[in-house]
């Protein structure tokens, strides 16, 4: 159920500020002929003589020289972080805001929804919180617990159910590096991830069982 529905990835591309994200990347852009178009050197090759045209009106951009490559905004973010295209979603998400309204700067980094100088307890929570947070944001999760008779954000929040959408991976330090691993390696012990590195409810919404005396979850 965590596939990304079409409508939003579509709306990202139309709300997404192209010229934006390009002049973020270091590139210069002027104008180039009269139909609206920008014209700058392409930073994915040795370009000497401009090639990257940017096309705001269709949110589109591509290089006219040796990389001979182009797309959306997804796609820039993609190539131009070397990264995945849910993570280039998920930047995109921050930039545009998930109800639409350009923000002024791209984020460097996806910030963590967690603190890994946090009890095992507060870092459960944490996730917990953060699952919850992303079920009322996604139409699909939410459209599938009406279904199944759970709907209303009454029930949603006084049982803090969530949905593991596959984005909190891509917020945390990268696993290759120190406090990556160690938070990693916490999740896993709390049951929250795999030994495979992956979260361990994966495109699932999540029931939070919660301790009535002391309002910590207890399992999930």
């Amino acid at each position: 159920m965590a596939r990304i529905p079409d409508e939003e990835v579509e709306r990202l591309k139309h709300e997404a500020d192209l010229a934006g994200l390009v002049r973020a990347s270091g590139v210069e852009l002027r104008p180039h002929g009269t139909g609206g178009d920008l014209i700058g050197l392409c930073p994915f090759h040795d370009d000497h003589e401009p090639s990257l045209v940017v096309t705001p009106a269709k949110g589109l951009w591509h290089c006219l020289g040796a990389c001979q490559v182009g797309g959306s905004a997804i796609d820039w973010i993609m190539r131009s972080r070397k990264v995945g295209f849910r993570h280039a979603i998920e930047v995109l998400r921050e930039s545009v805001g998930a109800a639409g309204g350009t923000a002024p700067a791209l984020p460097k980094r996806l910030a963590s929804p967690v603190s890994f100088e946090a009890q095992d307890w507060e870092l459960m929570a944490q996730v917990i919180d953060y699952y919850h947070r992303r079920l009322k944001e996604s139409p699909e999760a939410l459209a599938y617990l009406q279904k199944r008779g759970i709907g209303g954000n009454d029930a949603i929040d006084h049982f803090k159910l969530g949905y593991a959408d596959r984005t909190l991976g891509l917020r945390l330090p990268d696993k290759q590096h120190k406090a990556g691993a160690a938070v990693r390696q916490r999740l896993e012990k709390l049951g929250l991830y795999r030994d495979t590195g992956r979260e361990h409810f994966n495109g699932c919404v999540v029931f939070p069982v919660i301790d009535p005396a002391t309002g910590h979850v207890t399992e999930v």
